[in-house]
């Protein structure tokens, strides 16, 4: 909870630089609100460290199957890329594209699962038979 609010704070202060400096030295802006996301987003892969140790501590004591836990992370990383990468693109004035990498971000996320519908599959035509 501190982290988040700490970096909410990072965000919003970045965010109102930059919109004063767009007034007074526009060239500026983009830097501090990379230099935002930069710091934003190690604190992010820093979250995300923890929580994958969490549970693929749990990952062999619930006898997943193998690689479930890995695609289960992929898929999450794959949408949250592309979502990131909507948002920027609709910022930048360019929805009908941010819309694509929306599209994109879903058909890669069902992609990635496939092995665990596969799996799913396979249980339930066990039970058929």
């Amino acid at each position: 909870m501190d982290t988040v609010i700490r970096f909410s704070a990072v965000g919003i202060a970045a965010a109102l630089a930059a919109m004063l400096l767009k007034k007074a030295e526009p060239a500026f802006a983009p830097a501090v609100t990379t230099a935002a996301a930069a710091a934003i987003s190690a604190a992010i892969v820093g979250v995300l460290a923890v929580i994958y140790e969490f549970v693929s501590g749990y990952s062999a004591e619930l006898n997943l199957p193998a690689g479930s836990f890995e695609i289960m992370l992929r898929t999450a990383a794959t949408v949250t890329a592309a979502k990131l990468s909507s948002e920027l693109c609709r910022g930048a004035g360019e929805p009908a594209l941010a819309s694509l990498v929306d599209l994109l971000g879903a058909a890669a996320a069902v992609l990635t699962t496939l092995p665990l519908w596969s799996a799913v599959l396979g249980i339930l035509e066990s039970f058929i038979r």
